[in-house]
């Protein structure tokens, strides 16, 4: 996984205006991280990311 070269600071605004579970509408701010900085993610959601382009290889 490779973000092309840009402007890496860029953020966009996302959401669910009407979650299908009938709750509040919810927005969240997205941008870009360097893979090596994920592990800051909140919720344990950066463990996994270590995985990320590793691939087992065959015989």
């Amino acid at each position: 996984m490779e973000v092309n070269a840009g402007d890496l600071a860029e953020r966009w605004d996302a959401g669910e205006p009407d979650p299908a579970h009938g709750g509040s509408p919810a927005a969240w701010t997205c941008w870009w991280m360097p893979l090596p900085q994920a592990h800051v993610l909140a919720a344990g959601l950066g463990a996994g990311l270590g995985r990320l382009g590793q691939h087992e290889k065959g015989p």
